[in-house]
């Protein structure tokens, strides 16, 4: 009887182990298997966009891909544009803008700012001009972040260059700020 028992202990540990050691989990968005409708973080970098200030503004990107007709589709993305708060203040005001992140942000509404992808060997696969609303916090009517919610045309096989090695940057024009 003691023989079942432990037969049975080990057919509890064994068995689940063996399916569990087959199950694969696939890391890498864009492959066979993912879906790229998925929306994609495509991670936040912070960029110096005026040489009198030298605050930087973070911008925060979001993609995936809608299917066209012909293997034609639309990358949609979403670009999220804020001042990062310093560490040293009150976290409970975090989530208010101050007149100066405010003003910060009013300078980035009057350049022109453009997304670009790129694909593993750093070839700009797509350049494209982002048209940002505001964010704004109804409290203060302060301006908090910007936001661009858009799409452009992108076959499937470069946006799966884009999501397995690509990166992504801006760049920006801004002409004469005074």
């Amino acid at each position: 009887m003691r023989l079942d028992v432990v037969r049975a202990s080990l057919a509890l540990v064994v068995v689940p182990a063996l399916v569990f050691a087959q199950t694969k989990t696939n890391n890498n968005p864009g492959t066979a298997g993912t879906s790229l409708s998925k929306a994609a973080d495509r991670g936040v970098t912070g960029f110096r966009l005026f040489k009198d200030d030298p605050r930087k503004v973070m911008f925060h990107l979001t993609t995936s891909w809608i299917a066209g007709e012909s293997k034609q589709g639309m990358l949609r993305y979403k670009m999220a544009v804020f001042v990062p708060k310093a560490v040293w203040e009150d976290p409970l005001e975090a989530s208010t803008a101050n007149e100066a992140d405010s003003e910060m942000l009013r300078r980035v509404l009057r350049c022109k700012i453009s997304l670009e992808l790129h694909d593993k060997d750093d070839f700009v696969l797509r350049a494209h001009v982002m048209p940002f609303k505001n964010v704004v916090d109804e409290e203060n009517a302060r301006l908090t972040s910007l936001l661009a919610n858009d799409v452009f045309q992108m076959n499937a096989r470069d946006y799966r260059e884009f999501l397995n090695a690509g990166s992504w940057i801006i760049s920006w024009s801004c002409g004469f700020i005074p």
